[in-house]
């Protein structure tokens, strides 16, 4: 039951329900509460507590407080016929509680002897009528019923507004990491490509030649041939690579002219020469 309640202040102008007020009663610095627990999990639940209390200190007594939320007469007269059907619960729970919207919904003398009775005011939860140790209450707690709470606390969890917020400003924070990762990065690229481009315009400028425009062949193969040729360290070296050019041409050209000026001669001379020669 999560019906909203107004409370009989009306200065206040707030709404609160039964969970609010119940939390109100059993802060969570001392108390674990839920909502809603099942007997067991999957096909072994059979019913659910409306909601319990777990006390977690020794000051509270370290108690297993069992609640019965009724919003209607109607319903807790319907509840009195088989009241037996919290018996599961009942065993497990040092204290049992009905808690109703209001005072009109039960009577004292309708509710078994040793569950005590909350009813809404506009200042919270009062009691009717205080609970008394349940006399079956005791260390042992089943396991099916340890199994349902977990699985209750698994799921508020995954419903709760911290974790959700939690999760939020994880993501936010993650997605900020990520966006200056990128922004780094793209200011990194921006400026290789800046010397890049400064890097062809000084290319362009020294050649007279705009690399979109060059239509005489690949201008990377005459850069490569050109650093195979030994001019990749600049044109410093050109009048040596020059010169030695130079040299191997004016050798070269020497033996053409001995080599004309021999066949130019009559053959007897010729084998004369080369006989000398060998």
């Amino acid at each position: 039951m999560n019906a909203e309640l107004p409370l009989d202040d009306a200065s206040k102008g707030e709404t609160l329900s039964l969970p609010d007020l119940m939390r109100a009663k059993y802060p969570a610095d001392r108390y674990a509460l839920f909502f809603e627990v099942p007997d067991a999990v999957g096909i072994d639940s059979r019913r659910r507590i409306d909601a319990v209390a777990f006390g977690l200190w020794k000051s509270v007594g370290r108690r297993i407080e069992g609640f019965e939320f009724k919003s209607s007469r109607s319903d807790w007269l319907r509840e009195v016929k088989m009241v037996d059907k919290a018996d599961p619960f009942v065993a497990v729970c040092d204290f049992f509680w009905l808690v109703t919207t209001d005072s009109t919904i039960a009577k004292i003398e309708e509710i078994p002897s040793c569950w005590g009775w909350y009813s809404v005011t506009k200042t919270g939860l009062r009691v009717q009528r205080p609970a008394t140790r349940l006399p079956g209450a005791g260390d042992q707690i089943p396991r099916t019923f340890v199994l349902g709470v977990l699985r209750k606390m698994q799921d508020d969890l995954l419903k709760s507004p911290e974790i959700a917020t939690h999760i939020q400003q994880c993501i936010k924070d993650v997605t900020y990491r990520l966006d200056q990762a990128i922004q780094h990065a793209t200011r990194r690229l921006h400026g290789r490509v800046d010397e890049l481009q400064n890097a062809i315009n000084d290319f362009e400028s020294a050649s007279g030649i705009r690399l979109g425009d060059w239509g005489m062949g690949h201008v990377g193969k005459i850069v490569r041939q050109l650093h195979q040729l030994g001019y990749g360290n600049g044109l410093g070296e050109v009048p040596s690579l020059l010169q030695s050019h130079e040299n191997a041409l004016r050798i070269t050209l020497e033996r053409v002219r001995e080599a004309r000026a021999l066949l130019a001669k009559p053959p007897s001379i010729i084998e004369a020469n080369t006989d000398s020669a060998a």
